[in-house]
């Protein structure tokens, strides 16, 4: 019996060496997306532990409050007791009322004085007067509601982060 010979040719080398650098050029598109996507998700994830211990971190006591008898005007103070100053106060929202009635109040700028009845309110760093709502600073609020109330108050402040924090007063 005579053995047959199989003589390879020189494409199947070429064949095979093409196919291997279709193999490693498909690889390393995919490692390269791999390594983009994981980045990218630890860029995410660090956002949202520095906004989780933002949100955590707030915590803000109320201090005293009074009713101007002439304006209506509520001259609230508070202190912020958290574990971060908060900047952009001039974003949270204020609802001020009682037990029959709520009002939203409109931010009417920093270290301003809303007029009687404006719907408005404002707020003053006591302290460092930097608009910058530091840890352990006292600021005043100073709201106003476009009707006058009857107490028991009520204060709801909702910062930009998500809290919301409710008083009750007078």
């Amino acid at each position: 019996m005579k053995a047959k010979l199989r003589l390879r040719g020189i494409s199947s080398p070429v064949g095979e060496a093409l196919m291997l650098l279709a193999v490693i050029t498909a690889s390393m598109a995919i490692i390269s997306a791999l390594i983009y996507n994981v980045t990218l998700m630890g860029s995410e994830i660090k956002k949202s532990g520095t906004r989780a211990a933002a949100y955590i971190g707030s915590s803000i006591t109320f201090v005293d409050a009074y009713v101007n008898s002439s304006t209506s005007c509520h001259y609230i103070y508070l202190k912020n007791t958290g574990t971060y100053p908060i900047a952009d106060l001039g974003n949270a929202t204020i609802i001020l009322g009682n037990e029959t009635s709520s009002y939203l109040l409109s931010f009417a700028g920093y270290n301003t004085t809303p007029s009687s009845f404006s719907g408005e309110w404002s707020y003053v760093d006591i302290e460092k007067p930097n608009e910058i709502w530091d840890v352990s600073e006292t600021i005043l609020i100073i709201a106003c509601p476009p009707t006058s109330l009857t107490p028991p108050y009520r204060l709801v402040l909702a910062l930009p982060s998500g809290n919301t924090f409710t008083w009750k007063y007078g």
